[in-house]
């Protein structure tokens, strides 16, 4: 049947089957006889002849045209080659391909199923026909039995006997038509292979074959017996004949009959036999189907385990791959621990052998100075000897050819290195200020000898004048004139010493008589008394002691004598002398006296001394150096120790983040397989269910290739749904074999007008997703940072934080980062390394220098103008100063100081980022002023840390830049609305800052007496609160909270809020520790108040550490339980992410970053999970009293109340991730957008 072909051939394929033509002209009335005559059985057959015979095709009706051949081969072609396109061992197929073939098919079978029949124009279904011809034979049947005496059936019913079969074809025609409309309709629905239809149309056809040969059984039994006269079906009068007549027309319609009836039975034999070789054909048809449906299930049963064992050996291989990854880890790990055991060993064997080493050096060098004294006493008891045979003067100048030959001995490099003149410098000073007291002595004890002596001279003189006077009078009464004058009186002078020395001026090596006079002293009328005896101010190690008698020696009074020998070395006499418990040092002056030729031995022993100290420092020096040499070297093993360490951490941190990231994007998004290869399609899925594009009817995607710089690009490709109800649709890609990194954006709409088109591009920074295996690599970006603080050798505030941590996460991640930066006078140099200078260049008026070095791994340039700019003691506040600059002046030079070098050396950076007003006169320059004259392909991004200054400048950088980034999220939106910024807000995006946490690192943080992280939290954390409470001097007591307060006191930071949060800490039994100045000097004075007021009522509970301490804060960020951070506004805030770095719970205020890196415990659990973040903290969004009650009043009460609740928060903080890690691939991302 018509049917029956479509559907076998949409299950299985083309088959030939014999078009049926019914040519009209058997199908008219018969002249047949009424049911009186004697030719009904003869009319019986003729029908029943005719009727067969109707539904019979003729040899010249069978028709198999070659173009149906020909349709028929080119379907089956097109089918076999669309099978083969999806067989397993068939690469995947290309989309147009296959709607190629698959409308070429549709085409092929729409001209199979045009019509066949010539006349009728449509085909008739051949189990219909068998239907009519049974109901026709059975009706002819019922005719024939019915009584004479009956009025024909045919007529009762008003039609003929043959009509019925007319109509009923008629009947069958039309719902052959219909059918085949249907049949057409639900063509393309039906799918390929569908065995159970062609089970169904082999039974149909068989039933319909059974049929026909019932009927022609029945007709043949039927033919054998008289049947009654039928009526006509024209119903026309018949003549009654003569008996002759009728008998001789009977046998003729017997003859007839008979003839007809064996046709008719050959006929329907030939209908049978065909049939029968079409149920064969079908059947054998069937059967061939059915086993290549069997072969094909085989086949894929086949391929399935073929797939499955390849599966297997796939995970057996990763497994003995994973195997032998362990193994060799495990192997590697023995092989490296097995090397570190022989490197320490070895280490161990080297530090013994260089500690032995150095205790024979030592123990030689002690023996070597041993005798090396010995020697030098040897000598000088020697050279003693040598001088007692000598005259003073001669011991004098023996004893400063001794010290000369002593300083000659001692050899100075003529050419000394700066390093050696230092050395010399500071012996000089360190000699001179040893011997200045020596030779202050030596002056007052030389004065008062030499006033001494003159006295005594002037005396004699007077009284020889007044002997020649005497002697030269010629008369005796001159003689006696000038004796009634008298005598000249004894020059008296300064009253005389108590102590003398016999002879007066003594030279070393002397014997010589110490005289004191106790007449006019306290110790007159002692008779026993002791002489206490040093030399060159105390310092020769001669000292000692001789006792004495009071004695009047044959003097009109008594006194006491001793004798003291002089050593050689000696250059000065020290004399005290004491009686009776009573001590005489010439009013704290001791009595002193000098040598003969003492200046000329001081001189020579200082410069003797000067060569001893020099070459001493410069052997300490030496030691020092290899002492720093080999603490430098440990350190530099602890720290690669620790930076291993901390690397670990970090990247542990660094990948968890990233995993966190993709995680909350898979949400959105996710890719088969997973990491999509260069060179290799790839499927990416869109969650139309979440982000912007949500409740999107369509979605397309616009794609392209390394940061969109490759060739190749998709523009607005449609995404298909998926067939499961999922929420998803997919797109295909194929990755150049050349793309490293696949970019890509969607929208809800093909529009070219954007105003219509809603995107989702990640903020305007666009998806990116790295591609492994590609033939090239990105290249890394080089970024210039202008900066005017730069931490550590330049920090006033957050921005030099910022500007080195953010340099280093950059080159962290593979691209080049410089800063420029101006040559304060006030930077910590030692902090840089390398510093050298490099080529200036002549610009603004002046020549600037240009120095490189190396500050934590940073390149780093320093400008220096001679002009002065920055040569005047600070990095801020020129204004205030008394010079003709001001900081606009010096900064406005410097950025486009900067901007020249960067020409003038033939830098091409791929992205300058200028950050504050300070640098943003940069932005603009560098488009009008550089980037047309040779300092193209750069891109600038701005950086807005605080809008609170420089607003004109900062709206001109917004107007040029082609970024701007801001601090933190909420403080981006905060600032879009201002006057510099709302025109050009569509460029901003705000990333919160991270901090170093190599630097705050409560693991190894050298300030705490006890490392902690999150597994030992707890205990560090009393460790560290211990030792707070010792620093601050307050009673320790784990039981109530510690909240801590860093800050600058400032209007901005919320001062009201602070005292009062500190007033309410108190009054809920907390103890308080706050760090912080005030520039006010009012304010500061009225904290210092508070402070005493506070030391007053809350001695044990509370301190204010008014002044910059910053170890201090690291104690406080690690004691503390809490930290309060009230600010009235904070672009980001550092506080609040140290804290957390050290396990301190932030209570803060909602505004800036303070409001994007604090999530409130209870109020924020929403905003946490829609963000995929956990809470950490209290906050408060108001400003009175009652606001930060009601956070810090939870934040105590929790502590009270559930200590493991607070310790589980605790450690949570510490376990979220705020270093420069996530914030580093922001700037990288849009850096990348800058330049798209």
């Amino acid at each position: 049947s018509t049917s029956g072909q479509k559907k076998m051939r949409a299950a299985t394929g083309p088959v030939q089957v014999p078009v049926l033509r019914l040519p009209l002209a058997r199908r008219g009335r018969s002249s047949g006889l009424n049911r009186q005559g004697t030719g009904g059985h003869d009319i019986f057959r003729t029908q029943r002849a005719q009727r067969v015979h109707a539904i019979e095709p003729s040899a010249s009706d069978v028709v198999v045209s070659d173009t149906y051949l020909d349709k028929r081969k080119k379907l089956q072609d097109a089918q076999e080659r669309l099978e083969k396109l999806f067989a397993p061992s068939s690469p995947a197929p290309a989309a147009k391909e296959v709607a190629a073939l698959r409308a070429e098919i549709k085409e092929l079978r729409e001209k199979l199923d045009e019509p066949t029949n010539p006349v009728k124009g449509k085909r008739v279904e051949l189990s219909k026909l068998v239907q009519i011809a049974d109901s026709e034979s059975d009706q002819l049947m019922q005719m024939a039995q019915t009584p004479d005496t009956e009025s024909p059936v045919m007529m009762k019913e008003g039609q003929p006997p043959f009509s019925t079969l007319q109509t009923e074809e008629a009947a069958a025609e039309e719902e052959s038509s219909a059918e085949e409309k249907e049949e057409e309709q639900k063509q393309n629905d039906e799918e390929d292979g569908d065995g159970e239809k062609i089970c169904a149309q082999d039974e149909e056809l068989n039933e319909s074959i059974l049929g026909t040969e019932s009927a022609v059984d029945h007709d043949q039994k039927q033919g054998q017996v008289r049947v009654k006269a039928l009526v006509s079906p024209l119903a026309m009068p018949v003549t009654k004949k003569t008996d002759s007549t009728e008998q001789a027309s009977t046998e003729q319609a017997s003859t007839e009959q008979a003839s007809t009836e064996q046709a008719s039975t050959e006929q329907a034999s030939a209908k049978v036999a065909e049939l029968k070789a079409l149920q064969e054909a079908m059947a054998a048809e069937n059967k061939r189907l059915r086993l290549q449906m069997e072969e094909r299930q085989k086949e894929a049963e086949r391929l399935q385990q073929v797939a499955e064992l390849k599966a297997m050996e796939k995970a057996m291989a990763e497994e003995n791959e994973r195997l032998r990854l362990k193994m060799e880890a495990e192997e590697r790990k023995k092989k490296e621990e097995a090397a570190a055991k022989a490197k320490a060993a070895k280490e161990e064997a080297e530090r013994r052998a260089a500690e032995a080493a150095r205790l024979k050096l030592e123990v030689e060098e002690r023996a070597a100075a041993e005798a090396a004294a010995a020697a030098v006493a040897a000598k000088a008891a020697k050279f003693a000897e040598e001088l007692a045979a000598l005259s003073p003067d001669e011991r004098v100048q023996a004893r400063l050819d001794f010290l000369e030959q002593q300083a000659q001995a001692i050899y100075v490099a003529p050419e000394k290195t700066e390093e050696e003149e230092r050395l010399w410098r500071e012996a000089q000073l360190q000699v001179d200020s040893e011997h200045h007291s020596m030779m202050e002595t030596f002056r007052v004890a030389r004065e008062a000898a030499d006033s001494e002596m003159q006295s005594a001279k002037r005396a004699e003189k007077a009284l020889k004048n007044y002997n020649d006077a005497l002697a030269a009078c010629t008369t005796e009464m001159d003689r006696m004139k000038l004796r009634a004058k008298g005598p000249p009186a004894r020059y008296v002078g300064p009253p005389a010493p108590a102590m003398r020395m016999e002879p007066p001026n003594p030279a070393p090596g002397d014997n010589v008589k110490l005289i004191y006079d106790p007449s006019n002293t306290i110790l007159n009328g002692c008779r026993h008394g002791a002489f206490q005896v040093g030399f060159n101010n105390w310092a020769l190690d001669r000292s000692y002691t001789n006792n004495a008698e009071a004695n009047n020696h044959g003097g009109p009074r008594e006194t006491f004598v001793t004798e003291v020998f002089i050593p050689p070395e000696a250059l000065t006499c020290e004399v005290v002398i004491s009686a009776d418990g009573m001590w005489d040092n010439n009013s704290g002056q001791d009595f002193r006296f000098p040598m003969k030729g003492g200046e000329q031995l001081v001189n020579a022993m200082k410069l003797l001394e000067i060569k001893e100290r020099y070459v001493q420092l410069k052997e300490d020096a030496k030691q020092a150096a290899e002492r720093a040499r080999v603490e430098a070297e440990e350190r530099a093993k602890l720290d690669a120790e620790r930076r291993v360490l901390v690397g670990e951490k970090t990247l542990e941190v660094k990948d968890s983040t990233i995993q966190r990231m993709r995680e909350k994007l898979s949400k959105k998004m996710y890719f088969d397989p997973p990491e999509p290869a260069a060179g290799k399609p790839f499927d990416i899925f869109y969650n139309v269910s979440e982000g912007p594009l949500r409740g999107a009817k369509e979605v397309f995607i616009t794609a392209g290739w390394n940061r969109w710089d490759h060739k190749e690009t998709v523009s607005m490709l449609k995404m298909e749904p998926m067939t499961d109800g999922s929420p998803y649709c997919f797109a295909r890609m194929s990755a150049p074999p050349d793309a490293h990194i696949f970019d890509f954006v969607f929208s809800d709409s093909q529009s070219q007008r954007a105003r219509l088109v809603k995107y989702d591009n990640n903020e305007r920074l666009d998806y990116h997703l790295p591609l492994k295996d590609s033939l090239v690599e990105q290249q890394p970006l080089n970024v210039v940072h202008i900066s005017v603080e730069m931490a550590p050798i330049a920090k006033v505030g957050g921005l030099g934080d910022v500007v080195t941590s953010l340099s280093k996460a950059i080159n962290s991640e593979g691209h080049n980062c410089q800063v420029i930066l101006p040559k304060y006078d006030t930077l910590q140099f030692d902090k840089i390394e390398n510093l050298t200078e490099v080529p200036g260049f002549e610009w603004g008026g002046t020549y600037n220098h240009v120095f490189k070095g190396s500050v934590l791994g940073l390149d780093v340039t320093f400008i220096d103008p001679e002009n002065g700019f920055f040569r005047c003691g600070t990095i801020y506040g020129a204004d205030w100063l008394d010079i003709p600059m001001m900081d606009d002046q010096r900064f406005g030079f410097f950025s486009k100081a900067a901007l020249e070098y960067l020409l003038q050396s033939g830098q091409k950076p791929d992205i300058i980022h200028c950050h504050d007003w300070q640098t943003a006169p940069v932005v603009r320059s560098y488009w009008e002023d550089y980037e047309p004259y040779g300092l193209d392909g750069a891109k600038v991004v701005f950086t807005i840390h605080n809008l609170d200054f420089g607003a004109e400048l900062v709206q001109e950088a917004m107007a040029y830049c082609q970024r701007a980034t801001t601090v933190s999220p909420t403080y981006a939106r905060e600032i879009e609305t201002h006057g510099s910024v709302f025109e050009f807000r569509d460029k901003l995006s705000g990333v919160v800052n991270g901090i170093d946490t190599d630097f705050w690192d409560p693991s190894s943080d050298p300030i705490l007496d006890m490392y902690f992280d999150p597994e030992t939290a707890r205990e560090g954390k009393l460790a560290a609160r211990r030792q707070l409470s010792e620093r601050s001097n307050l009673r320790f007591d784990e039981r109530v909270p510690m909240v801590g307060v860093v800050t600058r006191l400032t209007t901005q930071k919320g001062i009201h809020l602070i005292q009062r949060g500190i007033q309410r800490a108190l009054e809920l039994g907390a103890q308080v520790v706050l760090l912080g100045s005030a520039p006010d000097p009012l304010m500061q004075q009225h904290w210092e108040q508070l402070a005493g007021e506070l030391s007053n009522t809350h001695n044990q509970d509370a301190r204010l550490h008014l002044a910059f301490d910053e170890p201090l804060s690291h104690l406080i960020y690690a004691g503390a339980d809490m930290i309060l951070v009230p600010s009235m506004f904070e672009p980001c805030g550092l506080s609040q992410l140290i804290a957390m770095r050290y396990g301190t719970v932030p209570v803060v205020r909602r505004t800036g970053g303070l409001n994007d890196t604090v999530l409130d415990i209870q109020d924020d659990v929403a905003r946490a999970a829609e963000l995929d973040a956990q809470t950490n903290g209290f906050c408060f969004e108001g400003t009175e009293i009652a606001d930060i009650d009601y956070a810090l009043e939870r934040a105590i009460n929790l502590f009270y109340t559930d200590r493991d609740a607070f310790a589980e928060l605790s450690v949570r903080c510490m376990k979220q991730d705020w270093s420069w890690s996530f914030p580093g691939l922001s700037y990288i991302e849009i850096y990348f957008a800058a330049r798209k």
